[in-house]
């Protein structure tokens, strides 16, 4: 890797004094820091070949697990590679397997082992369509969709299927915003009504 360097980075780095550059000082500096890091935690997926001696650099994607999910929804909204239907209250929700299974440790338990494809699960009543469908788009999105009519129903329904990701606080959060506008809305309605 090569950094272009300016005068001033020559005279500020820390190996100008050495004569080293800035560039090579840093490659250094990361090569040295990544190694240890790799050697003390491990690097899962090195093949037997590898020298763990040899500098290894990792790449992070800040924008992988994103596009996957993104992908993903696109797949379901589509009926693309979907492997199973949810039935709520008569409507069918189509999805794939892994997707319910990592998000909720319901569907995992009633999924794990289910080798046939076309698979239908039923929900009992407890969880309504209306609950159901935010928790879905949320699966595939990471956005949870609330309003005043869908709270509750949204919180039984993820208390039932026991989904990950969605904290309590997240929930008191959605419930004081919602409160917030409901107070912002009755003070409106209030003023109107003395003029």
């Amino acid at each position: 890797m090569s950094v272009a360097q300016t005068p001033s980075d020559q005279q500020l780095s820390p190996g100008a004094a050495s004569g080293e550059p800035c560039s090579q000082l840093w490659s250094r500096l990361i090569t040295t820091t990544l190694c240890f890091h790799l050697r003390r935690n491990g690097v899962s997926g090195m093949s037997v070949d590898e020298k763990p001696e040899a500098p290894m650099y990792v790449y992070e994607s800040t924008v992988h697990c994103t596009n996957i999910l993104l992908c993903l929804n696109d797949q379901r909204k589509q009926d693309i590679l979907c492997d199973v239907t949810v039935l709520v209250e008569g409507k069918e929700f189509r999805g794939h397997r892994s997707v319910l299974a990592a998000c909720s440790e319901y569907f995992l338990q009633a999924l794990v082992g289910q080798a046939e494809n076309g698979l239908v699960v039923s929900l009992p009543e407890e969880v309504t369509a209306r609950g159901f469908a935010p928790l879905l788009q949320f699966a595939y999105t990471a956005k949870l969709l609330l309003s005043r009519e869908n709270i509750q129903e949204v919180i039984r329904c993820a208390e039932f299927l026991r989904m990950h990701n969605l904290e309590d606080s997240c929930f008191r959060f959605l419930e004081a915003q919602l409160r917030r506008e409901e107070d912002g809305l009755l003070l409106c309605h209030k003023g109107r009504q003395q003029k």
